[in-house]
Formats: structure tokens, sequence, C-alpha cells
């Protein structure tokens, strides 16, 4: 076993490599990356069956995505202290149980009787729920069991699974529906949630530590750091309310088109749920790729411009299938693409920058709270697309949608000076750090 696990971490460069000997950080990637595809599997499949054989609208089916994103934003913030006080194993199993059991009613309504619009919506509320709380402790935990270039490669293999997870679960998804019908192939994404938990739990508290706590003196800032709230803390950190801004502005206009994006691919477009399956699997290799790329890009454009030009092209991305004389198929697999390799860049490189100024007591905080903030505008982005595409035509949802999250890249602006100075003055530092030992 433990040469099969040598010659597979071959395949990773070294940083990476590196991470992936950590045994907590191991078990939680593995878990969550089996988890990733079900869900894949599932974000295809439910809104299919809600289309294609419910034959709901363009707000419905934008009803769903809002209830499951209106729950992850609600439920983040109360996430974020729990991620900073309770055991990581116990708070991550119970997220997974309580996802799997909530996706599994699907495949038992659909087996005993008729899924309804109402069933999924309320599906939805639990797993984004479920989503908040384990999301928010796997990325308060990182910086307990990785160091900082450790943090890089392990947010990097994070959005690697997500994509690859891309690449695996539409297809997958495309062909169980095919095969069984949307109700039915959503039991894959149960399946994962009970493996994800499954790694978590084997784990011992040695492998998987809850955070080390000293004991405040009265008065001090580390006790009023216990009190404060996520929000309050992102706010006052200029850097991470820039970030959360950016990340807030962009979903806003990429969930107006992704809220009724199949309805358009579907209706519009008329590709086959088999066709976007694949054009959406062939994008998420740009996703791994994307992912890779946040080291270098960071290093050779510094972490403000990386952050500028991933949100903006995400944003532009969508107006692939505008192009005039390129088959429907094409144009949708061009635009999921572009997406696809900048979204995980924009990632890897915020969650390292919020990790690197955090402290270790406030990381759950600070993931909760800039999730928080930038999650916030999801729903609202989901029912603007959907009034949009009901009321006049989702063509116009998504050269709104794409106008919107390309204005993102404005909050960027300041954030580049400041990055600049700070990486300025930790230059100097070193420097003077150097001169003293000599």
């Amino acid at each position: 076993m433990e040469q099969v696990l040598r010659l597979r971490l071959h395949l990773f460069p070294h940083t990476e490599r590196a991470a992936l000997r950590v045994a907590g950080f191991r078990a939680m990637w593995l878990g969550a990356s089996v988890s990733l595809i079900g869900s894949q599997v599932s974000i295809l499949a439910l809104p299919t069956l809600l289309v294609l054989s419910l034959g709901t609208g363009a707000l419905e089916v934008s009803l769903v995505g809002a209830a499951q994103y209106c729950a992850l934003v609600l439920a983040m913030v109360r996430a974020g202290v729990v991620a900073d006080r309770r055991d990581p194993r116990l708070v991550m199993v119970l997220s997974d149980a309580a996802r799997a059991l909530a996706v599994l009613s699907i495949v038992i309504v659909t087996i005993f009787g008729h899924v309804s619009t109402l069933q999924v919506i309320l599906v939805a509320l639990v797993v984004g729920a479920g989503q908040a709380f384990f999301n928010t402790v796997y990325s308060a935990v990182l910086p307990r069991l990785l160091d900082a270039q450790g943090l890089i490669a392990g947010n990097s293999l994070f959005a690697q699974s997500q994509y690859f997870a891309i690449c695996v679960g539409p297809p997958l998804a495309g062909w169980l529906i095919h095969l069984i019908g949307g109700g039915m192939a959503v039991a894959v994404d149960a399946a994962t949630f009970v493996f994800s938990g499954a790694c978590v739990l084997r784990l011992g508290e040695r492998a998987l530590p809850a955070v080390v706590r000293s004991q405040p003196k009265v008065g001090t800032q580390s006790m009023e750091s216990d009190r404060i709230s996520a929000v309050r803390f992102v706010w006052r950190t200029t850097e991470l309310r820039l970030v959360a801004l950016t990340a807030a502005t962009g979903n806003l206009g990429n969930m107006m088109v992704q809220g009724i994006y199949l309805v358009f691919v579907y209706r519009t477009l008329h590709l086959s749920a088999d066709f976007v399956g694949i054009a959406f699997g062939a994008a998420g290799i740009a996703g791994i790729f994307g992912a890779r790329l946040a080291g270098p890009a960071m290093r050779r454009l510094g972490t403000g411009p990386a952050l500028l030009v991933s949100t903006v092209l995400a944003g532009a991305s969508w107006l692939a299938v505008f192009t005039p004389g390129v088959p429907p198929f094409v144009a949708v697999g061009i635009a999921a693409t572009v997406i696809s390799l900048t979204i995980p860049l924009f990632g890897v490189v915020q969650a390292a920058l919020r990790q690197k100024i955090t402290p270790a007591e406030l990381q759950g905080r600070a993931a909760a709270g800039v999730g928080f903030i930038s999650l916030s505008s999801v729903p609202i982005g989901f029912l603007t697309g959907g009034l949009i595409g009901e009321f006049a035509a989702p063509r116009y949802a998504i050269l709104a949608g794409s106008l919107v999250a390309m204005s993102s890249g404005t909050w960027c602006v300041p954030l580049l000076s400041r990055l600049h100075r700070a990486g300025k003055s930790d230059a100097e530092n070193a420097a003077l750090a150097g001169e003293s030992v000599v």
C-alpha cells in the first residue's frame, strides 16, 4: 500500500507531494475530492430533472440555486465560530451525514412517488447548510496542518479536485440521467458524502487537531478576538474586505448567468444532456490547470494582479456563447473552459492571502466572514437572473450577468497598491534581518 501511495505521489509537484504526506490533510482531501464528484452529478441532474421532467421555468430553477446559497450564507457565520471551537472531525462528519440523508430522500421519493419542486428546494437548503460547515472547517484546519508553502499547495489541490470533479461528474451525470433519470442519478452524490465522512471519521485527534488556544489575559486583544464576529473581523481588515467585495460582485454576475444557463442551453441552443455533460466535463481539465497556475501567477504577476485578471476574465467568458458562426456545442465548451480556468485561479490566490494574514485562532471566522460577504450576493444573482430570464429572455440575463461579473475587477484596483506596499515592506524587513545576522 505504501509503495502504491509513493508511486501516485510522484504524479504531483514537489510542494503538493509534501502536503499529501500529511495524514490529516490527505484524508480530508481524498474524502472531499470524491464527494465533489457526487456533487457535480447532482448539479446537472437536479436542474435537468426540473426542466425536462417537471417542466419548471427559469424562475423556479433559479429558486433552487438561491435556496442552497441562502442556507450556505446564513449558516456560514455560525460555522466560523464552530470551526474555531469544536472538534473538526465531528463537524465534518455530521455535515456529510446531513447532506447524504437529504439527497437520499430524492431517490426514495423517486422510487415510491413523484419528486416536487418544493422537495428539491428543501434538499438544497440542507445541502447548502452542510456545505457551509464542512468547507469552513476544512479551510480553518489547513493552517494547523500545513506550512506557508503547503497552504498554497493544499488550496491548489482542493481546487484541482473541484475541476477534476467537473471533468468526471457531468459526463457521468449525463450518462446516468439517460440511463436511470435525474431523480435516481443523485444516489451517487449520497454515496460520496458517506465516503467523505468515513475518511474523516477514521482519523485520530493527532492527525486532525483542534485549534490550540492560549489562555488570554483579561483585557488583551486575544480575549477580545474571542468575541469578535466573522464579518466585523473581515470588514476591519482592508485586504480581506476588498477580496470579499471582489468575490461578491463576481458571484452576483456569474450567478445571474448560472441560474438560467441550462434553460438557455436546453431551450435556446437545443443541446442534449449528453452533450452538455461532455462540454462541462472537458472544461474541467482547464480548471485543474487554473488551480496549478495559482502559485506561478502569484510569483510572476503578484497577488493583486492575479486576482484582477482572473475575476475579469471569468465574467467575460460567458459572452462566448454569442460568438457568431460558432456551433452551440463549441461555444458552450469555450465559455466553460475559460471560466473553469479563471475561477480556481482566483479562489486559490484569495485563500492563500486570507490564510497568510489571519491569526491562527481566527482562521475559521476569517473563512466564514469572507464566505459570508462573498456568497451573500449569490441568491440575489440567482433571483435576478431568473427574473430577467422569465420576463425578458435568458440571453439578456447572460449579457447583464457577464457585465456585472467583469466589473468586480474595480475592487482589485486599491488592493494592488496595498499589496505592493506590503510586499515591499516585507522585502525590506527581510533585508534588515539578513544584515543583523551578518
